[in-house]
């Protein structure tokens, strides 16, 4: 549904890590042209806890960040957005740009 609707970004959230997914289909395979962008940002919440194996899909996952205290910064323009993912140490772990695609 959100792919027909034309998301470009997913922002989700919970308590342990930051993980950022490259564009995908529906069918979860990466899309490039016409995917949307899956950001999850659990990092300041309960305990740091890495992701049980078989909850990372390799294929699919672009940045994995684990232990690490942090927040995410969005800049949101009409046709593009760009994001930074922050530690509480101000080190950039994440960052890029990207367009609209829909």
């Amino acid at each position: 549904l959100l792919h027909g609707a034309g998301t470009d970004l997913i922002l989700t959230g919970h308590a342990h890590h930051y993980e950022r997914l490259h564009e995908l289909a529906p069918d979860g395979s990466p899309d490039p042209a016409t995917g949307f962008r899956q950001i999850t940002v659990g990092t300041g919440g309960t305990a740091h806890r890495h992701p049980a194996p078989g909850d990372v899909l390799t294929e699919s996952s672009a940045v994995l960040v684990t232990g690490i205290w942090g927040v995410l910064d969005l800049d949101l323009y009409d046709d593009s957005y760009d994001w930074r993912f922050v530690s509480v140490d101000n080190e950039v772990m994440d960052a890029g740009t990207d367009s609209c695609i829909n």
